[in-house]
């Protein structure tokens, strides 16, 4: 495990993207989903050193119950992404004493 320096300063950022940027510039270190890094990490701007970990997160559609012709394509497309999204080289299983973040 690693050890992190307590005393070390940290800086918040109110979004994502803000984060990436400051660690692509070279200003730090940060922790992110692999959805918000892997065009990223696939061209270089950032390294993954450590892998990634299974957090067992999951996105979900709300709908209403009536079938409309441009949601039901909208839901199409976006199921066809995702399943052809890629996944990490290095994904860690979620550990069965580690619950899953909602």
């Amino acid at each position: 495990m690693h050890e992190i320096d307590a005393e070390a300063e940290f800086t918040d950022f109110d979004h994502f993207y803000f984060l990436l940027e400051a660690a692509i510039v070279g200003l730090g270190a940060c922790i992110a989903p692999w959805p918000l890094v892997m065009e990223d990490i696939s061209s270089g701007r950032l390294l993954a050193p450590f892998g990634f970990v299974a957090d067992g997160q999951t996105y979900v559609v709300a709908r209403r119950r009536e079938k409309r012709r441009k949601i039901e394509r909208f839901c199409a497309w976006l199921a066809a992404e995702a399943l052809s999204m890629s996944t990490p080289s290095r994904m860690a299983p979620l550990r069965e004493d580690e619950e899953a973040s909602v």
